[in-house]
């Protein structure tokens, strides 16, 4: 800026250096009311991810507070995970929906079964769970197979 002058700098600057801008975009439109998380922490992202489930969980945010769509979305999606003895969670591409989705069933005390294709890191606040490390549909079949006859065999 003080080097080319203001003339270089993109109209789009700041709404693109705003981590929640999309988000609060959305619930602008939409007329979701809650709270916003953008999580901008990079390898932390995970680790907050489950703290902020965990923490809205705990402090039992009331669904009247999301609009009607994403109500129905939520509860769909919670419940689903609310009525499911095991949680299959695939971290691979470090999808943010994933790790959250992944804080819920820790949170809400699921058996959690945690995948991750071929050598992709996973998350260092993950890395002390025990994953299932995949390179084809087949393999991961295999290995799925094995750890459900385990959980069932230790219930």
């Amino acid at each position: 800026l003080l080097s080319k002058g203001a003339d270089k700098v993109s109209p789009l600057f700041i709404p693109l250096i705003i981590g929640n801008m999309a988000a609060a975009w959305v619930s602008i439109v939409s007329g979701a009311k809650g709270p916003v998380i953008a999580t901008s922490t990079a390898c932390a992202a995970g680790s907050n991810a489950i703290g902020d489930a965990f923490e809205i969980i705990k402090s039992r945010i009331s669904l009247l507070q999301f609009s009607k769509f994403f109500e129905e979305l939520f509860i769909d999606y919670y419940k689903s995970i609310a009525e499911s003895e095991i949680v299959l969670a695939d971290l691979s591409g470090a999808r943010p929906n994933c790790y959250y989705e992944t804080g819920v069933a820790y949170a809400t005390g699921r058996e959690l079964i945690l995948t991750v294709k071929g050598k992709e890191k996973v998350h260092f606040d993950l890395s002390v769970h025990r994953f299932i490390r995949w390179k084809t549909e087949s393999g991961l079949r295999k290995k799925l197979r094995r750890r459900l006859k385990a959980i069932q065999s230790k219930n």
